[in-house]
């Protein structure tokens, strides 16, 4: 199954974790249904935006139980990638985009040894 990877457009806030790996699909005109991972709980393996897209699209196309999802106008994002869940393929369309949405990933947990 193939989505559409997205980013907030024009700095919109979503009230979703920064640097969180979009994914969605129109359901109607002007209208997103989106799934999110911003690794909130800081999983090991989620610190890549790829692995977090990777994530959100399983549950995407799943249906899984989640609250990380919204649906959102097709104004608030600004798409740019699609990501293929059977190759497993994030093909960019935006890569300057990405980074600088990535960018404000942060890991907040701290993990005491």
């Amino acid at each position: 199954m193939k989505m559409n990877v997205y980013v907030p457009a024009n700095d919109h806030n979503l009230s979703i974790a920064l640097g969180s790996g979009i994914v969605g699909l129109p359901i109607e005109d002007g209208v997103v249904k989106i799934y999110y991972e911003g690794n909130i709980y800081s999983a090991v393996n989620l610190h890549s935006f790829k692995e977090r897209v990777q994530v959100a699209a399983y549950r995407m196309r799943d249906r899984c139980p989640t609250t990380a999802f919204n649906v959102v106008s097709s104004d608030w994002l600004l798409q740019v990638g699609v990501y293929d869940t059977e190759s497993q393929a994030l093909i960019i369309k935006d890569q300057t985009a990405i980074d600088q949405w990535a960018a404000r990933y942060q890991n907040t947990r701290q993990v005491s040894a």
